[in-house]
């Protein structure tokens, strides 16, 4: 199956075989639902992609949300200049908090 963007999608049923150039990286696609996958592993976890935002700076455009118990429960917005991006920032995120969490749990096993 492929993952295609609504305008591709539309000229293929027109006939044309042609993609956009977005549609032409499969394995950038591929990486965005592997890390999209990662983000909303745990119960509870949501990641809200949010529309590109032409208004702002650059490498601010694209924009998504996390919520779960990496970050506190609490929303935490993640920005760059492309989704792909975006999402590396994100996955960065729950990781280095992750490892952080298993420190923390380590040292308060090692205390008693």
């Amino acid at each position: 199956m492929s993952v295609n963007c609504v305008s591709c999608v539309i000229r293929n049923r027109t006939g044309h075989d042609l993609l956009c150039d977005q549609c032409r990286k499969p394995s950038e696609v591929s990486g965005i639902v592997a890390m999209l996958d990662i983000l909303r592993a745990s119960k509870g976890d949501s990641v809200n992609i949010n529309c590109r935002n032409h208004e702002t700076r650059h490498d601010e455009a694209e924009t998504i949300d996390c919520c779960g118990r990496w970050t506190g429960w609490v929303m935490r917005r993640f920005a760059n200049e492309s989704l792909y991006l975006a999402l590396v920032a994100a996955v960065t995120a729950r990781r280095k908090a992750e490892r952080a969490n298993r420190r923390d749990d380590e040292l308060s096993i090692t205390q008693f």
